[in-house]
This record gives structure tokens, C-alpha cells and sequence, in this order.
């Protein structure tokens, strides 16, 4: 039997699992005082026919059911693609009773309430499990519209979750890609790269960042910047990794031709007859002096280096480009 009441004020809605009438009224009413829609089913079989139906904001299950008890019951919510985000609150009557709270937030409930509550606190706590679903909604929501590839994996390494910009970088569906290990999917040989390591050891992990190479679905090897973090589940275990990976290709050839830049402008500095030095415009000491003024005024590199121009008093007969370093 089941059965949905509202009082009008909020579209928050509320599915209850329990097989005692007295804790579904009990339950129900304080919710729908609270401004929440309500729905009540009896058991775990019922309630999972409800759930799929209906969509609700949150479930509070009891653990102690018969046909299918909260713990089934949560586990089959979980596992329910549709159903796996929403927040799930078990009840259980044993006061204290640790083990069944453990085993709960394994089995995937976000929070237990022991019998007997006090009205404020289930309230609060229903309140607290839908703004933080509702807040989760809306960062999955960011992910799957960011610029940025970002997704999930297990701790066997295979990816769990690809946004849609990390879908269009690899050109395949979330069904192609899902299931298959990280460095399959972006075409890299673990041996190559030194964060495999770090993937393969989760009592170990903790953060790191990598720049690797990876060919994209137009044929083009890019340079990404990735970072890789543990997801860590209600009990401080590692349960899996988030990763954010960055196109930087751009950059990396600004700086490529940077390099390549500085590398000329170094062996045209060293290599040109004229002696050269650059000095700092506030204290006129010398910053760098190529070859040729070392041999023609005859002081080592070093020695050019401990002196100021005023040390120096130019040949009249040579020619010398003196660039001048602004310190700000």
C-alpha cells in the first residue's frame, strides 16, 4: 500500500520504506508539516517499484523489512542508473547499533537515524541529504557542460564516467568508452608513464598532476595537463579516482617556441663578434657578457660579472652594445 500527500509549499519529495504503520504515519506527517511531498510503500519490493516510478528527492528505508530489507534495498538503488544519485536515509530501531549503520553506508546509504529520533532532527536531516543531492545535481551538471575532460574510475582502472567533452576529444559514446581502463581509452602505455603506479596502489593515493601525450579522435596527438584524485567513500576508504584533464597543446608550443627563441637569441649573443653586455639600469652591474667582450677587455666571465660599468672604461677603437635590464 502506498500512497503521496503534500501540502502545496515545496517540490521536494520524500519516499518512506517501512513496514511498521506507526513509524510511516509518525514519519510522513512530520515530513509533510516539514512542506515535503510524501510517498510511503511497505517494504523493499514496493518501494523500488515506487522509486522507479515516482523519481523522489530522497529515500528513508528501515533496515528490518521483509521480501527485501533496507540493505538490499539500497543496494538495488544503487545500482539503478536512474535511481543511483538519490540520497538514501536508513532507519534502524536498534539503538547504537553500529554494525548496522557500518553496513548500511556500505550498502549506499548517505546517513542513518536511530529509533527512538526527535522530530527536528529527522527533519534536519532529510533537509541536509536533498540540498546536498541538489547541490551534486547541479556540479554534475558543470562537469558535463565543462571545457574540460573530466571523469571517473575504479580501482581496476577502468572508466566509470566521461563528460561529454572528454567523449568528443575521443570520439566514441559513453557506451564505448565506459568499462574500458584508463590508459586504453587514452591510448597510453602504463610502463611509459610514472602515475601508473599511483593508480594501481589506492591505500597509497593521494593527488598527483601528470603531462602526457594523447592522440585525439581528429588524429592529432595533444598535450594534457591532468590531475588525478582519490574519491574516497563514508568511511575514508578509496573507492575510486576523479580525473580533470586539460588540453594544453597551445601552451606547450608558446613555451616550445620560447625556448627555441632564447635558444637563438643565445647563440646570436655568443657568437657575435661585437662585444655585447646586458647591466641592471639601478645598480649598473653586470648580468651577462658574451665571448667576445671576455677576450677583447680580457677579464674571465666571472670577473665581468663582480664589476659595474663604471669599472670598465670601453676601447675607443671597439664598438660595444651595451642593452640595458630594467629590474621592474
Amino acid at each position: 500500500m502506498h500512497g503521496i500527500e503534500s501540502n502545496g509549499h515545496e517540490d521536494s519529495s520524500v519516499l518512506i520504506v517501512n513496514d511498521e504503520p506507526d513509524q510511516l504515519t509518525l514519519m510522513g506527517g512530520l515530513l509533510r508539516k516539514a512542506g515535503y511531498s510524501v510517498f510511503t510503500a511497505e517494504d523493499g519490493v514496493e518501494g523500488l517499484t515506487l522509486a522507479r516510478r515516482e523519481r523522489p528527492d530522497l529515500v528513508i528505508s528501515d533496515v528490518s523489512m521483509p521480501r527485501m530489507n533496507g540493505l538490499e534495498f539500497c543496494r538495488e538503488i544503487r545500482s539503478d542508473s536512474e535511481l543511483k544519485s538519490v540520497p538514501i536515509l536508513l532507519i534502524t530501531a536498534h539503538q547504537k547499533d553500529t554494525e548496522s549503520a557500518v553496513a548500511g553506508l556500505k550498502a549506499g546509504a548517505d546517513d542513518y537515524l536511530e529509533i527512538p529520533f526527535d522530530a527536528p532532527r529527522l527533519v534536519a536531516k532529510v533537509s541536509r541529504l536533498v540540498e546536498r543531492s541538489r547541490l551534486e545535481a547541479s556540479y554534475r551538471d558543470l562537469v558535463e557542460h565543462a571545457t574540460d575532460m573530466i571523469f571517473t574510475q575504479d580501482l581496476t582502472g577502468r572508466v566509470t564516467s566521461m563528460n561529454l567533452a572528454g567523449q568528443q576529444f575521443l570520439g566514441g559514446s559513453s557506451e564505448e568508452i565506459l568499462g574500458n581502463s584508463f590508459f586504453a581509452v587514452f591510448g597510453i602505455i602504463p610502463e611509459s608513464n610514472g602515475f601508473a603506479a599511483s593508480l594501481r596502489r589506492p591505500q597509497e593515493s593521494r593527488e598527483f598532476r601528470h603531462q602526457f601525450v594523447a592522440r585525439s579522435a581528429a588524429g592529432e596527438d595533444r598535450w594534457l595537463d591532468l590531475i588525478v584524485s582519490p574519491i574516497k567513500d563514508k568511511l575514508d576508504e578509496t573507492v575510486g579516482f576523479r580525473g580533470l584533464a586539460r588540453d594544453i597543446t597551445e601552451r606547450k608550443q608558446f613555451e616550445e617556441a620560447l625556448r627555441d627563441s632564447e635558444e637563438r637569441y643565445r647563440l646570436l649573443f655568443e657568437s657575435t663578434p661585437q662585444p655585447i653586455w646586458v647591466y641592471n639600469e639601478d645598480t649598473f652591474h653586470f648580468l651577462a657578457v658574451n665571448e667576445a667582450a671576455t677576450r677583447i677587455y680580457g677579464y674571465t666571465r666571472d670577473e665581468f660579472l663582480s664589476k659595474t660599468i663604471h669599472d670598465i672604461r670601453a676601447h675607443e677603437d671597439i664598438p660595444t652594445l651595451m642593452i640595458k635590464n630594467d629590474p621592474n
